[in-house]
């Protein structure tokens, strides 16, 4: 063909702000996602309905999707449910190779996914690369990397499963040592979560051919190089590990009895093992049949014993 024109845009859209957060390296294994998973699914409890939709992308192992239903179980127990028990009324599920092969399961998923916000109790995907083909996403305004993908090529296609209405959406990539060590993490995303100088949305458009220049308009919320303060929401206080959880169990167990406090034991450890979810008064008044006054000192209380143990 002869005098062509070639009309090409860069790959990172203006409406997903970018944002790379470092994981802490440690043992066991599990623990170091609780740091993404925990923070997120006591913000589901929080806000229900008003959860923005998102999916959760796991890399390196199916496992960890698994490990996330776990972990949401624990931490939404029957909030895990918006209304009945039922299978089509979960509000997180996970999603990989096997339940694309489900027809009734794969079916649920894509039904919830398709439907009004208002109106879909789904507000978690927690998924491999599964995920994508032949899914309405346009409602997802939150994609969250729980470690990074393989390639620059698989990131840039699920953050874009973000934001397809055109709404404002968001982009979190989270990663560690152990994570970029892989041997089938690319440099390119080895580089770009080790990136702290230059704008992520340059980078990725350098990447794919574009140059920088592409990524000089004006993005009102760019990526966490540009603005920090978008790394505020996303830098958790580290999960309470088993021995702190114990301490702060007993500790409210000692208040409950002094004060004559009639809760069951079962309430104790919801209590203590979903201690920063606990600290706003109007979640205990919403979990629990006690009075405001109660409420309050517990939740005094429960503050006050996460902040020395965050601070040990």
């Amino acid at each position: 063909m002869r005098n062509t024109d070639i009309i090409a845009t860069p790959p990172s859209k203006d409406n997903i702000s970018l944002i790379v957060v470092p994981r802490p390296f440690i043992t066991p294994v599990q623990k170091t996602y609780d740091y993404v998973f925990q923070p997120v699914f006591l913000e589901l409890k929080k806000k229900g309905q008003d959860f923005p939709l998102t999916i959760i992308y796991c890399s390196g192992s199916m496992d960890w999707v698994g490990y996330g239903i776990e972990v949401a179980w624990k931490v939404l127990g029957d909030d895990m449910y918006a209304g009945e028990k039922k299978t089509e009324n979960q509000r997180v599920v996970m999603y990989h190779s096997s339940i694309e092969k489900g027809d009734e399961v794969k079916k649920i998923i894509y039904t919830n996914l398709s439907t009004n916000l208002s109106e879909s109790p789904l507000k978690i995907v927690i998924a491999t690369i599964a995920l994508g083909m032949g899914a309405d996403l346009r409602h997802v305004s939150q994609v969250i990397h729980a470690g990074p993908p393989k390639s620059m090529e698989a990131y840039i296609q699920q953050t874009g499963r973000a934001g397809r209405d055109g709404t404002q959406a968001t982009a979190v990539l989270f990663w560690n040592k152990s994570d970029i060590g892989r041997p089938d993490v690319t440099q390119a995303v080895k580089d770009y979560c080790r990136n702290c100088d230059n704008c992520r949305r340059s980078l990725i458009d350098s990447y794919f051919g574009f140059g920088s220049a592409s990524s000089d308009k004006n993005v009102p919320i760019c990526c966490d190089i540009c603005d920090s303060n978008l790394k505020n929401d996303w830098s958790f206080t580290p999960p309470l590990n088993s021995l702190q959880i114990h301490a702060i169990r007993t500790a409210i167990q000692s208040f409950v009895k002094i004060q004559k406090i009639q809760i069951s034991s079962m309430c104790v450890e919801s209590l203590a093992s979903n201690a920063s979810y606990y600290v706003n008064a109007e979640n205990i008044l919403k979990e629990f049949k006690l009075s405001e006054t109660i409420a309050n000192a517990l939740s005094s209380t429960i503050s006050q014993l996460l902040e020395i143990q965050i601070s040990k």
